[in-house]
């Protein structure tokens, strides 16, 4: 069960995607005053035309495919000792994520089949899924989604960005989606030698997985659009949907990945912190390490952080030993 304002932070951002408000109708209300508040308005707005933007870039009808809900989270967020404040991957065609039908009034997994039915089932690692959602499917989707669908080999059952082919099958990607596959490096070089080495690669992920929870400072968008928004709007989606996440998750260790994600993070705190930050902040309960993208994970500043937060993270990294 979610503590209040985190359970508060889901119902929000899931009731403003199903109320099916389109950019115009926003605009509107905007004008009008009816909306009260234009932070939240503004910001759902723009998401929601780039996501039309994106279907119409990829000849994709908006009724079939839907709109994505924002994502809070992904992963444990009561039990992770790990978390992850950096970019969420980005919306993607013809995936599964849930997505809030406007016309139908519904919420789908996987969009709606070439008639326009949104009751048809999903098939992902050879089992079933309903393809209409409830509120609690889309909870348990955030929550597990990492457990269950985070191996990044390249293999054709790699279901990590659960895309699906035509026939409704959850095909999967062929290659990893780096920033996952940095979650997993960063996690195996935690469990410091006690894995089960007999595990096959696919449960080894998701042991690790189940320790970590990734979340972003905006719920609408990406890192780099928090790097450009006005301070004030940076400061709603920090006071009312991260913070209340860092402070309310059971992680211990929190890695901020990314240049854009260490400037936001500085910005809309007051910090300094720079690449090779490992240590403590005021305010904060975490040990905090700060990486470089994903893409430079081999690079000088992944190995010096590393054995730094290894150094100073004993009991967590106990903890996730554990869990695994």
């Amino acid at each position: 069960k979610l503590p209040s304002v985190l359970q508060n932070i889901f119902d929000e951002i899931t009731c403003w995607n199903g109320q099916g408000i389109t950019a115009q109708a926003l605009d509107a209300a905007i004008k009008s005053g009816a909306v009260e508040n234009q932070i939240l308005a503004q910001t759902c707005r723009d998401f929601v035309k780039y996501q039309i933007d994106m279907c119409t870039r990829n000849n994709t009808s908006i009724q079939k495919e839907g709109f994505q809900i924002g994502s809070p989270w992904h992963g444990d967020i009561i039990n992770a000792p790990v978390v992850f404040l950096g970019a969420n991957p980005a919306i993607t065609h013809r995936c599964l994520f849930p997505r809030w039908h406007n016309d139908t009034g519904i919420f789908t997994l996987g969009g709606l089949d070439k008639n326009g039915n949104p009751y048809y089932s999903l098939t992902c690692q050879d089992k079933q899924l309903s393809n209409k959602l409830s509120h609690e499917d889309i909870y348990t989707f955030f929550t597990e989604r990492l457990y269950n669908c985070a191996f990044t080999g390249k293999t054709d059952k790699n279901p990590n960005a659960w895309v699906i082919d035509s026939n409704n099958i959850c095909s999967g990607r062929k290659g990893g989606v780096q920033y996952w596959g940095f979650m997993r490096k960063i996690m195996d070089m935690l469990t410091v030698g006690k894995l089960k080495r007999k595990a096959s690669p696919e449960d080894h992920t998701r042991g690790l997985m189940h320790s970590v929870l990734s979340t972003e400072i905006i719920s609408w968008g990406s890192m780099n659009g928090a790097v450009k928004m006005p301070i004030n709007a940076l400061a709603y989606f920090w006071n009312n949907y991260t913070l209340p996440i860092l402070q309310n998750c059971g992680a211990e260790i929190l890695f901020i990945v990314g240049r854009d994600a260490r400037d936001t993070f500085n910005r809309v705190t007051g910090a300094n912190l720079t690449n090779d930050f490992v240590g403590n902040v005021s305010g904060f309960n975490f040990l905090i390490a700060v990486l470089d993208h994903p893409a430079a994970h081999g690079a000088k500043n992944y190995n010096i952080v590393m054995p730094e937060v290894i150094k100073a993270s004993g009991k967590t990294l106990k903890r996730i030993q554990e869990l695994y």
